[in-house]
């Protein structure tokens, strides 16, 4: 699930040899043709072919959208694990408020009429996250806890518990290894994309000088966001 340490999950599975690992910056970087096919997984259409054809150079993958389909993933891979990444919903929640959330909404608003690519990368997120038809129907704030709950239930509902990992963030190596059969490698478990950081992975995205209108005003709400919690605290 985003932002739930899946840019640092990437990074651990690429430390433990299961590299490339697919996440969003991946979709997003592949381009239309990725966007195309995962239109189709999320309306139903040829699941399987899709996922193979968007997954054919990849070992393992996590976020979204790869974390929106749970049923459609075991279908089309059913030896594999599944890692369920969770954490305090109310830290989710904020989490997701202050970084992808804006990002792919209206910070990303503006820059979709300008930037070819942009409006279909809109469209998309809409459709498959933030939208009437997306996972929370278009009232974030209002079902973002109810939504968080319902996905950790169908993951567990759906992937069988022997090819299932509860993995809380923060819990390091030792779990994870275990389950994937793998060695606890020398390095340090990694620690990426804080909320704080997150517009700066953003300018491997969006091209150019788009990056400023996207990257700006969301490094100075995070800004803005982290003052007001400290004054808090």
């Amino acid at each position: 699930f985003r932002r739930t340490g899946t840019k640092s999950f990437q990074g651990a599975l690429e430390i433990l040899g299961l590299s490339p690992c697919y996440h969003m910056h991946e979709a997003l970087n592949a381009g239309v043709s990725h966007i195309d096919m995962w239109e189709n997984v999320h309306r139903g259409i040829n699941l399987t072919e899709n996922l193979h054809k968007i997954l054919k150079d990849f070992n393992s993958g996590c976020d979204d959208p790869i974390a929106c389909y749970p049923g459609a993933m075991l279908a089309a891979y059913p030896n594999a694990k599944f890692v369920l990444n969770v954490r305090p919903v109310a830290d989710w929640k904020r989490s997701v408020t202050t970084t992808i959330l804006p990002a792919s909404t209206t910070l990303l608003y503006l820059p979709s009429f300008i930037w070819p690519k942009g409006w279909r990368v809109y469209s998309w997120l809409q459709e498959i996250l933030w939208g009437p038809t997306g996972q929370f129907e278009g009232r974030f704030h209002e079902l973002a806890e109810r939504k968080f709950e319902e996905h950790i239930e169908r993951v567990n509902r759906v992937i069988p518990p022997e090819q299932l990992l509860i993995y809380h963030v923060g819990e390091g190596w030792e779990k994870l290894c275990e389950f994937l059969d793998i060695p606890i490698p020398e390095q340090p478990y990694p620690h990426s994309n804080e909320s704080g950081t997150h517009w700066d992975s953003i300018s491997n995205t969006v091209p150019g000088p788009m990056v400023q209108l996207v990257t700006i005003p969301g490094k100075l709400f995070a800004w803005f966001r982290g003052n007001q919690k400290q004054k808090r605290t």
